[in-house]
């Protein structure tokens, strides 16, 4: 069995070469979450949260990157019981079918580029709302410069991102992440894109209402 510092060496070390399957057996969950669930299906859309029962009332949904698939959007909410509003966002303006479904699930939907031509931040003032429950975010490489800004300036519990690019980059983003106050508790790799891997991540002052057990923090 390997050892913690050990762990980490090999993470490092992987990290610095451009081959991602061996950089991803390198990686250990860091919290343990009793109830893991996928939602939005199997593909790419799906991704696995924490007992998403467990959000709190009135709270905010964000999604980030749609292109008209919204099973992740339409699951959360029905699991939720429809207590929390979703605010979710694409470059490219949904169709007719994908409104008529948000407008129903107390969603909101913004249009634009992130972050260049849609802040983060102007969601969530348009939107008023406070903090994110749960951050669902899929945007093609633009959450290395979109995320740590936002993090710094928002309370977010859980954060379910595909993070785009070679080990050495995704390490980066993965120490972003770390050094906010989250732990990862799942990552798969994504079969279509072997420089893609879905990580999800819980704060550590959530631990407590998700029923999470803090592990040794790798990612540092």
């Amino acid at each position: 069995m390997p050892t913690v510092d050990k762990i980490r060496e090999s993470i490092l070390e992987m990290s610095k070469q451009n081959e991602s399957h061996k950089f991803y057996e390198t990686l250990r969950p860091e919290a343990f979450c009793p109830l893991k669930l996928k939602i939005g299906g199997d593909g790419d859309s799906g991704k696995v949260t924490c007992d998403p029962k467990r959000a709190r009332n009135d709270c905010t949904m964000m999604s980030l990157g749609l292109n008209d698939q919204i099973q992740f959007d339409e699951e959360i909410q029905s699991i939720t019981d429809y207590r929390c509003n979703i605010i979710g966002a694409d470059m490219a303006r949904q169709n007719a079918t994908t409104q008529e479904k948000y407008a129903k699930m107390k969603g909101q939907l913004f249009v634009g580029n992130v972050p260049d031509t849609l802040k983060l931040y102007r969601m969530m003032i348009d939107s008023e709302s406070k903090e994110v429950e749960i951050l669902k975010i899929d945007i093609e490489s633009s959450e290395h410069a979109a995320l740590e800004p936002f993090l710094k300036n928002y309370f977010v519990c859980q954060i379910l991102i595909e993070i785009h690019g070679l080990p050495a980059k995704q390490l980066e983003m993965l120490r972003k992440i770390s050094r906010l106050g989250f732990r990862m508790f799942n990552f798969e790799r994504n079969p279509s894109c072997t420089i893609c891997c879905e990580y999800s991540f819980i704060n550590e002052m959530c631990m407590s209402r998700y029923q999470v057990i803090p592990m040794v923090s790798l990612i540092t």
